[in-house]
């Protein structure tokens, strides 16, 4: 979802708001979102697991918000970053 911020494409936009819009409407309760047992039914379990807010809700923020926080300056334009060092982080300009 944050391939908006990278990209500008504007589908990838109405992916997140799709996504955003499902989640409350399928798992939103009143403490949090509960974990979907059963699409089918519509069934909820009573959890939410961690990466809802570690990584799903993080993601949809990013793609929605306006200030790109995560824009990294490399320091020799001319050498890319090795494959795993912390310079490797996604760059947007």
């Amino acid at each position: 979802m944050y391939l908006y911020q990278a990209t500008g494409d504007d589908w990838y936009l109405s992916i997140a708001e799709r996504a955003l819009h499902d989640i409350n409407a399928r798992a939103r309760v009143e403490c949090g979102f509960a974990a979907v047992k059963d699409l089918r039914t519509g069934e909820l379990e009573d959890k939410m697991p961690s990466f809802v807010t570690g990584e799903t809700l993080k993601y949809l923020y990013l793609t929605f918000a306006e200030v790109r926080p995560f824009v990294v300056l490399h320091p020799c334009p001319s050498r890319p970053p090795r494959v795993g060092s912390w310079l490797t982080l996604l760059t947007i300009r």
